[in-house]
């Protein structure tokens, strides 16, 4: 029998599960699972997988954690950080997630694929919502505020990965869905932390992986195709011709690399078109929105990424280097346009980048393994940006947050495997901001140490 008459005849039941968890066009600083489902409970070709992470976390400034937004705390320095708080956290050295994924053989070397998951605090049991955290934020002031960032997860249900496909070992994989960005792909493979919200500035704050804005990461109602094999280079390209508020905008993304022997590098370009940063509502807009409004800027964004990482075991070097320009919007969005999650925005910015802003995204670190057991993560990194306040540029920092300036952050971590799923950490992350970056923060750092339990299932 072909295998288009397999398709058809045998594997439709198998199909139709796996098209269940696709998401449609209505639709998230984070992200790496810490499970490959390779573990996972079940058998035949479904496997259910998950991770739960809880920690022990303190801030010398920080705000009441949020259990909606996927972090819970502010282990980076962020505008409303203030007051020292020691609370129970979550996910400080990985994602708190349930997923299944699987396989089924349609012969001649090809398979359908197919992969949800889901993100929610092992705290509170909910589903990371950042928006929500956002809106429960609107007109607070910023000293009495909880802890709250945009992110690309919205209280979906299944809010991670989420797709289906079809895959071959010659031909590559496609994929449609709810896709990973080729940018969140190097985060989690290249980020010494393994992209974690507690201990990775980048696990926490997302513009890297979501091509300048944290929501885009995932982008939803996309096609994703990667192949791998040619010679030692590999190849893949990520389109989405819309964003859930069904405008003319949407993301294109190519992507290539190469693995050759202990050396593997990956580059990428993509363009993000109507790319919304969500923030919540100050007092005044709040006046004139529904309290579950957002405010909204929006831009197109250009970005071009490098990211490489050497293996001299036990020792391995990792460094990553990503250019991001931020331009006003080809497409502007009117007041009450919508955004991932259906949450509507109350307030619009489309004019933010009159002159382009520029942001460069850079780390290096390491990560050494000490026997079967002990892991050592450090990693240094850095967001700059560069002056877009006037033509004439700034005399002060102080003058605006569009004056030049950076968000600086080093982190240390150690993992001690007490088990094959259950794994002990602690680390600690130091942040702090410059220039015009530091414009309107309350304070200029803070220390956050952490140590928790990670288990996998």
């Amino acid at each position: 029998m072909s295998v288009g008459k397999q398709f058809i005849y045998k594997k439709l039941p198998y199909l139709f599960l796996a098209m269940l968890a696709a998401p449609g066009a209505q639709a998230l600083a984070d992200d790496e699972s810490g499970n490959d489902g390779k573990d996972g409970i079940g058998g035949g070709s479904i496997v259910f997988y998950g991770n739960i992470d809880v920690d022990l976390t303190y801030q010398t400034h920080g705000t009441p954690p949020a259990g909606a937004y996927p972090a819970g705390t502010e282990t980076v320095v962020m505008k409303n950080s203030n007051k020292s708080v020691f609370t129970v956290g979550q996910n400080g050295s990985s994602s708190t997630l349930f997923g299944f994924k699987g396989s089924e053989d349609l012969g001649d070397g090809w398979k359908a694929i197919f992969k949800a998951e889901s993100g929610f605090s092992p705290l509170t049991g909910q589903l990371y919502d950042g928006l929500k955290a956002l809106s429960h934020n609107n007109g607070v002031a910023l000293n009495q505020q909880t802890t709250g960032g945009d992110n690309g997860r919205a209280g979906q249900l299944f809010n991670s990965d989420e797709y289906v496909g079809i895959s071959s070992d010659t031909y590559g994989t496609l994929t449609f869905g709810r896709n990973p960005a080729f940018t969140m792909d190097d985060g989690r493979a290249y980020d010494p932390m393994g992209n974690a919200p507690g201990t990775a500035m980048v696990g926490i704050l997302n513009s890297f992986q979501g091509m300048g804005d944290t929501e885009d990461y995932r982008p939803d109602a996309s096609v994703k195709y990667s192949v791998s094999g040619i010679g030692p280079f590999h190849f893949g390209a990520l389109y989405q011709p819309y964003t859930p508020a069904g405008t003319a905008r949407g993301v294109e993304e190519v992507a290539a690399g190469v693995d050759y022997g202990r050396f593997t590098s990956d580059f990428t370009y993509n363009k993000n078109r109507g790319a919304i940063a969500a923030t919540s509502l100050s007092t005044a807009a709040l006046a004139a929105a529904h309290p579950g409004m957002l405010a909204g800027t929006v831009s197109d964004n250009t970005t071009y990424s490098a990211v490489a990482k050497y293996d001299l075991d036990p020792v391995t070097f990792y460094a990553a280097w990503q250019h991001i320009y931020y331009a006003n919007p080809s497409t502007p969005l009117p007041v009450g346009a919508l955004t991932i999650g259906g949450y509507q925005l109350g307030t619009v910015n489309n004019n933010a980048y009159t002159n382009n802003k520029v942001l460069t995204i850079w780390w290096t670190g390491a990560r050494y393994k000490i026997g079967s057991r002990l892991t050592l993560n450090g990693v240094f990194y850095q967001f700059r940006q560069n002056s877009y306040f006037k033509d004439d540029g700034c005399n002060s920092a102080a003058i605006s947050n569009a004056c030049a300036g950076s968000l600086n952050a080093a982190s240390f971590r150690a993992d001690y495997s007490l088990s094959r799923k259950m794994t002990a950490y602690a680390g600690a992350m130091y942040s702090w901001v410059l220039g015009g970056y530091a414009n309107g923060y309350l304070h200029n750092n803070t220390v956050s140490p952490v140590a928790g339990i990670r288990y996998s299932f």
